[in-house]
C-alpha cells in the first residue's frame, strides 16, 4: 500500500484538533461525560493508526525525508534517528499499534461496564428529537451501518479471491518453471562439463568451439529460466571459455587456470543439483 504523507499529517492535524475541540466542549459542559470519552477514544485510535503510518513512511522514504521536513517544519535529527535506525522506527510503530489497540480494549470494557444500551442512550441526544425524528434517525443508522458491513465483507471477499488466484498463477508459473529447468539443466551440465575436459589440450578445437557456442546459446536464450547462482557461474564459465588462450601459458599458469575452471564447473553442478533437488523446488531463486 503507497502511502500519502500529506494525508496522514493532514490528519494527525485534524484529529489533534478534534481532541481539543472535544476537551473544549467537556469542560463548557456541552458534552457529558460519556460523549466526552467516547469520542476521545475514537479520535485516539485514529490518531495513534496516523503516527504508526507516519512512522512506517519515515523508515520507508529515504529518499523523500527533505520533502518530509519541508512539510512538517520538524527538527530533521529526529527523523534522521528513524530513518538511521530502524528497529527504533520498529519499536515506534509498536508502540502506536498497542497504543490503539488498548484504547480499543478501554473501550470495549467501558462499554460493558455501561452496558450498551445505557451507553448508546447516553450519548445519544434523545431529549432534543421528537420519537418519529429518534425512529427516523435510528431506522438510518441502522441502514448505513449494514451498508457499511456488507461493502467490508464483500471487499473482503473480493480480495481473498484476487489473492487466490495470484497464488494459483505464481503456482502454474512455478511449475513450468520447474518443467523447462528439468530439461534444461542437464543439457547445461553436459556442455560444461565438455569445456572442462576439453581444457587446455581441446582450445581451439572445434569440439571447443562448438561446446563454448552451444552453452552461450543455452545462456542467451534461456537465462531467466536459470536460478541466479547458476546464471553467475554459467557467465564466469563463458568468460573463461572466451578468453584468448592463444598465448603460451606456463606450466603453473595452466594448472591455475584448470583450478579456476574446476571450481567453476563444481559449483555449476552443485547449483543444478540443488535447483533439481524437489525438496527446493517450491522456493525458486
Amino acid at each position: 500500500m503507497k502511502l500519502n504523507i500529506k494525508w496522514i499529517v493532514v490528519s494527525m492535524l485534524t484529529i489533534t484538533l478534534g481532541l481539543l475541540v472535544n476537551a473544549v466542549l467537556w469542560i463548557t459542559n456541552k458534552l457529558t461525560f460519556n460523549q466526552f470519552f467516547s469520542l476521545a477514544v475514537f479520535l485516539f485510535i485514529i490518531l495513534f493508526c496516523s503516527m504508526e503510518l507516519l512512522v512506517r513512511y519515515v523508515i520507508k522514504s529515504n529518499e523523500e525525508k527533505f520533502e518530509l521536513y519541508n512539510l512538517i517544519k520538524v527538527s530533521p535529527s529526529l527523523w534522521l534517528h528513524w530513518l538511521n535506525h530502524t528497529d527504533k522506527g520498529i519499536k515506534l510503530i509498536r508502540r502506536f499499534r498497542f497504543g490503539y489497540i488498548g484504547c480499543i480494549i478501554l473501550f470495549v470494557f467501558f462499554i460493558i461496564d455501561q452496558g450498551f444500551i445505557r451507553w448508546i442512550y447516553s450519548i445519544y441526544p434523545h431529549h432534543k428529537f421528537s420519537p418519529e425524528v429518534d425512529a427516523a434517525i435510528i431506522t438510518t443508522m441502522g441502514s448505513t451501518v449494514t451498508l457499511g458491513l456488507t461493502l467490508i465483507v464483500t471487499f473482503y471477499f473480493n480480495r481473498q479471491t484476487q489473492l487466490a488466484m495470484i497464488e494459483q498463477s505464481r503456482a502454474n508459473l512455478k511449475e513450468r518453471v520447474i518443467e523447462k529447468r528439468m530439461t534444461l539443466y542437464p543439457e547445461i551440465e553436459q556442455e560444461i562439463e565438455k569445456i572442462w575436459l576439453l581444457y587446455p589440450k581441446g582450445i581451439n578445437t572445434n569440439s571447443w568451439k562448438k561446446a563454448v557456442s552451444k552453452l552461450n546459446q543455452l545462456y542467451q536464450e534461456n537465462k531467466y529460466y536459470l536460478s541466479q547462482n547458476l546464471r553467475k557461474y554459467i557467465f564466469q564459465v563463458l568468460t573463461f571459455a572466451k578468453a584468448d588462450h592463444q598465448e603460451e601459458l606456463s606450466p603453473e599458469e595452466i594448472k591455475e587456470a584448470e583450478q579456476k575452471l574446476n571450481e567453476l564447473v563444481e559449483l555449476c553442478q552443485i547449483e543444478i543439483e540443488k535447483s533439481l533437488d524437489l525438496a527446493t523446488l517450491v522456493d525458486l531463486d
